[in-house]
């Protein structure tokens, strides 16, 4: 049998820690963010309002993508302007029981009313950190890059690749009704599919009935909470025996083969939004890792690309992608 492994040092496992605790802080300012009523409130007559249409995106605590997360942002979502930069690149979102400030950019939504009504914040006169370009105006160079939306690949259809993966895996005893989830805080329940476990009134399928059958098929898999997928990891801490659960895993087994020796995946779920290396190299190793081992295990790898940018060129869903065509999954 086809097997992977991946040797990691005791000083990178102690490092590895230290950015997993940073992370499991993040991913509890999020989730408390997440629990908080987050509908907005009518403002008084006159006021703009923003709504987002993009699929997604981080707050920020700044008028600035280097700024802190502050809460997530679903398309579709409306929420009254409390303020906005002089140059209107960034608004401040009234978010009832957030307590913090909301910032986001202009761009990723649209405006109704009347946006010149809202007062300009003090000392929020163009993003913090942004360098104006020679011959641009400061409003200009303000302007925040959209979120990254992979062009390609979102809804791929599946590849024989995949197909030969997924029949090899059978034949090595792997369920063909269960999934792993291989994430982050964003990626653990009650978020992510979880609410498909919890029965028919729980969720609205829509228009969508042809899913019923998967939504079956797979039951139990949905809200389980999975070895590899946990607040504070990322693509390279599923590798860290450290970070296995000791009631579940055995000794020096990592996440990541603690969670396919007790569920045998048929298919895994592979969704990393956090990493704290700063290098997209580096993800791309890890990444490939994960990819591996699924692989070796005849488990169908399903990538995932995240919500932000916060890289602010794209890089991480561009290394995302860039692996989906490469193993043809």
């Amino acid at each position: 049998m086809e097997k992977y492994s991946m040797r990691i040092s005791q000083s990178e496992a102690q490092s590895l820690f230290r950015r997993g605790l940073r992370g499991l802080a993040l991913c509890l300012v999020l989730a408390l963010a997440l629990l908080l009523p987050l509908r907005a409130t009518a403002n008084a007559a006159g006021a703009a309002t923003f709504t987002l249409t993009i699929k997604s995106a981080f707050a920020r605590t700044l008028p600035a993508l280097g700024g802190q997360r502050a809460a997530s942002l679903f398309q579709g979502q409306t929420y009254p302007v409390g303020a906005r930069t002089a140059d209107n690149q960034w608004l401040r979102l009234d978010m009832a029981g957030l307590h913090t400030e909301a910032w986001i950019p202009v761009n990723y939504g649209t405006v109704a009313g009347d946006l010149g009504a809202v007062p300009v914040s003090a000392g929020a006169s163009a993003p913090l950190g942004s360098t104006p370009v020679p011959g641009q105006t400061p409003a200009a160079a303000a302007v925040a890059p959209p979120a990254f939306q992979p062009a390609n690949g979102v809804i791929p259809t599946v590849s024989q690749t995949a197909r030969d993966i997924y029949q090899r895996g059978l034949l090595l005893g792997n369920n063909p009704r269960a999934f792993s989830k291989i994430g982050d805080c964003q990626s653990v329940p009650p978020y992510f599919l979880a609410p498909f476990d919890y029965g028919v009134g729980a969720y609205q399928i829509g228009p969508y009935t042809n899913l019923t059958a998967a939504i079956t098929q797979f039951s139990g898999s949905f809200a389980r909470q999975s070895i590899s997928a946990n607040s504070g990891f990322n693509v390279a801490t599923v590798f860290v025996p450290l970070w296995a659960d000791p009631r579940k895993c055995l000794r020096n087994e990592s996440p990541l083969a603690c969670e396919f020796r007790l569920h045998r995946p048929s298919l895994a779920l592979i969704s990393m939004e956090t990493w704290w290396g700063g290098d997209p190299s580096g993800y791309e190793s890890y990444m490939r890792g994960i990819i591996e081992f699924s692989i070796a295990k005849g488990t169908v790898p399903i990538l995932a690309t995240k919500a932000d940018n916060i890289e602010g060129n794209g890089s991480i869903n561009a290394v995302i992608v860039k692996l989906a065509a490469e193993y043809d999954v």
